[in-house]
């Protein structure tokens, strides 16, 4: 039966974390927790000045150095030598993205001394409006981990200053967020802010040279998370590519930090990036970016290939990721991977899709077959929609997702925007032959709601010229205590197609032409038509959402099936122009 991934416990569990963050934050807020905790010794110089592994961008720095900053697809403009923490931001993901000073290595990527001096600037304005007093949102333990790190990468430049009293005003603070994120990680968001958190937390005690049994404290509690986030396949347990390639970043940040004090990384590191590099190899499409799944991206090129360039690329990559349950096939420069129709568990699900047995297929250095995807710089407004299963290359039932969120209300403002129920994977098999390679997924979604089970078959040709699907429905065996279906009901397979692919449907609406930017063509075909080109969205690009289209097969599900028939086959092909037999 579909996951049922929230209930009484986890709201049980919920609302005592929600008190507790309560009783943390007024906590925070006295002056008696300054002082003794936020409190302590001031550094004067720094051990380790770990190198980040995201590129900077020195046009938007320069922007920054006119006033300009461009975050979250906003801009605020303060004027040149203004205060941006003295005005609003127009959004809360932009103050986000301010407050964690994320935009810091792109200013000091400009090749001008005053950028250096732009940088310290604002940092001094930052401490004298937040440094003092607490501020519960710009020292909640998620952006403080995220700014703490960030200060850290920027050490070489943020703490050469001839001016001895704003230097060790800045290492003060700096060491007071560090104790604070120490103290109070573990209240972090479930998944990956906690293990920015951890990380974060780790990085400083090397870099600040704590006391080696508090190092191995926060090294423990990175460990601990680390297990229960890296699946053994590598993936993070959100199922999110993206979500894998930020686990590596933060990691082989302070492996870079140990390095540099001849430090061996602790077991649980090291075993965790050993397993991430595979994971990003096997999410990686055609031209260089990650597939979108469950609230994830299609990453930044060039930070996947100096995260990846740490190791030796893989002589094979493997072609099932058996505990997230993805699916992988390549055939000369063309890729597919495939969703195995499991959900992840409830806590790591505030950001998982119901985009169960969704595939992404891309060829020749260019996606074709995408899903709508995210990126947390899109508008709010989208992020529900984008996580339904009409937002990805799949099928839907009665437009109805194979997944379903906690719906708005207490219970959503109780256990966050977590999947409620979840589906499960039947089958998630691989196999490889001479003529090409098979992905085989099942997922009960449907199974409760309307007595259905979606398969899905994909095959790819050795030569990659020909990627072939099949979609079924089934009842489950006899026996199954499913829900006996007497309404008719429809359903839906799509195809999102990437901006820069356009399509144009036969005459006799049986097949479509897929022309790329590049000028290649595909045909899209299948034995049950007409085809239809509706409206899409990509937002796996970061904001704003851009225009796509999508191809779209519709049709009713029958209420029998003839014996040993499934109620709905519906079989397709994508071959490259040319190629077709």
């Amino acid at each position: 039966m579909p996951a049922r991934l929230t209930g009484p416990r986890a709201y049980l569990n919920a609302i005592s974390r929600g008190v507790a963050r309560l009783v943390m934050e007024e906590w925070r807020a006295l002056p008696l927790y300054q002082r003794l905790v936020l409190r302590g010794t001031v550094p004067d110089t720094l051990k380790a000045r770990p190198r980040h592994l995201r590129p900077a961008d020195p046009e938007a720095g320069q922007a920054i150095l006119e006033g300009r900053f461009q975050l979250a697809g906003l801009e605020l403009n303060v004027g040149e030598g203004g205060d941006p923490w003295a005005v609003s931001t127009p959004s809360r993901r932009f103050a986000e993205r301010l407050h964690a000073f994320e935009w810091m290595r792109d200013l000091l990527a400009v090749q001008d001394p005053a950028a250096r001096k732009e940088a310290r600037r604002l940092t001094d304005l930052w401490i004298d409006e937040f440094g003092r007093g607490f501020n519960v949102f710009a020292w909640s333990p998620g952006l403080s981990a995220e700014r703490l790190r960030n200060w850290l990468v920027a050490a070489r430049d943020l703490f050469a200053d001839e001016d001895s009293v704003r230097r060790s005003r800045r290492f003060y603070t700096l060491a007071s967020q560090a104790r604070h994120v120490a103290r109070s990680g573990g209240e972090t968001a479930d998944g990956l802010p906690r293990l920015i958190a951890r990380a974060s937390a780790a990085l400083a005690s090397v870099c600040l040279d704590w006391p080696q049994r508090r190092q191995t404290r926060l090294f423990d509690l990175l460990g601990e998370e680390l297990d229960n986030q890296i699946l053994e396949d590598g993936v993070h347990a959100s199922r999110s590519p993206e979500a894998t390639l930020e686990a590596m970043i933060e990691l082989s940040l302070l492996e870079d930090a140990l390095f540099q004090r001849d430090m061996d990384p602790p077991e649980g590191v090291a075993r965790a990036l050993a397993r991430l590099g595979p994971a990003l190899h096997f999410f990686r499409h055609a031209d260089g970016g990650l597939a979108a799944f469950n609230g994830g991206g299609a990453g930044d090129r060039a930070t996947i290939e100096d995260a990846l360039a740490r190791d030796e690329p893989p002589k094979r990559i493997f072609a099932v990721a058996p505990h997230a349950k993805f699916l992988r096939a390549r055939a000369h420069d063309a890729i597919v991977i495939m969703d195995g129709g499991a959900s992840p568990p409830a806590a790591f699900s505030d950001q998982a899709h119901g985009g169960a047995l969704s595939f992404e297929f891309s060829a020749q250095g260019q996606r074709l077959i995408v899903n709508c995807g995210w990126s947390p710089d899109q508008p709010a407004a989208w992020r529900e929609p984008v996580r339904s299963t009409a937002a990805h290359s799949t099928l839907t039932v009665a437009e109805t997702s194979s997944s379903r969120l906690v719906p708005p209300g207490p219970g959503r403002a109780i256990a966050g925007p977590k999947l409620k129920i979840g589906s499960n994977s039947l089958s998630a098999k691989a196999r490889e032959e001479e003529a090409g390679a098979w992905l085989d997924g099942a997922h009960d979604g449907y199974l409760k709601d309307f007595g259905l089970i979606h398969r899905r078959r994909l095959y790819l040709s050795a030569d990659g010229n020909d990627l072939r699907g099949e979609d079924t429905l089934d009842v489950p065996a006899p026996g199954s205590q499913t829900k006996t279906r007497t309404e008719t009901l429809s359903f839906a397979i799509r195809f999102h197609l990437p901006p820069g692919v356009k399509a144009s449907i036969s005459r006799d609406g049986a097949s479509a032409i897929l022309a790329t930017a590049r000028g290649d063509g595909w045909r899209f075909r299948t034995d049950h038509p007409p085809i239809r080109i509706e409206r899409s969205a990509f937002l796996a690009a970061g904001a704003p959402p851009a225009r796509s289209e999508q191809l779209v097969i519709y049709g009713v599900i029958p209420r029998k099936a003839e014996k040993g028939q499934s109620l709905v086959c519906v079989r397709w092909a994508l071959q490259r122009q040319g190629a077709e037999e």
